[in-house]
């Protein structure tokens, strides 16, 4: 049997930090057909997630099958599940949710209501990547940086 393949904790915590850097917001249904919008100004901050950030993660992952990241049908506890995977968009390269090799239904990616995206000349989001080549990269990045600055 092949191994199971699906998006991590840590993966749809960084694709929603992602898509809300991008002016996204998390839609929470409530009872009686409300909505509220859960949009933090600040998603990253000294290197790590803000405040803000982690507390509606906290409250994202107690309500996941009521949360949606705007403009998409996957709940946060669908892309927790083993039926999905986060991966790059081909058209954007931000983070998207694919579904698991097993699974039939595909997703527009979020940047598909976003008019003036890809844009080459804005900023790009950021995410966390906290695996050990990443944070190898970043270190050899700022050792390079410092050796030139010493010369």
């Amino acid at each position: 049997m092949g191994a199971i393949v699906m998006a991590s904790s840590d993966q749809v915590k960084a694709y929603l930090a992602c898509w809300l850097q991008m002016g996204k917001a998390i839609d929470v249904d409530l009872p009686g057909g409300q909505h509220q919008f859960l949009q933090p100004s600040v998603v990253l901050e000294a290197g790590r997630y803000s405040d803000r950030f982690e507390r509606i993660w906290r409250y994202v992952n107690r309500h996941a099958s009521n949360c949606y990241l705007s403009g998409t049908d996957e709940s946060i506890q669908d892309l927790l599940s083993d039926r999905w995977d986060i991966s790059n968009c081909s058209r954007c390269s931000l983070l998207l949710p694919m579904p698991a090799p097993r699974s039939l239904t595909v997703s527009p990616c979020p940047c598909s209501d976003l008019y003036s995206w890809p844009d080459g000349e804005a900023l790009r989001p950021r995410w966390l990547d906290n695996t050990p080549e990443a944070l190898e990269r970043s270190l050899g990045g700022i050792a390079q940086r410092l050796q030139v600055a010493h010369h």
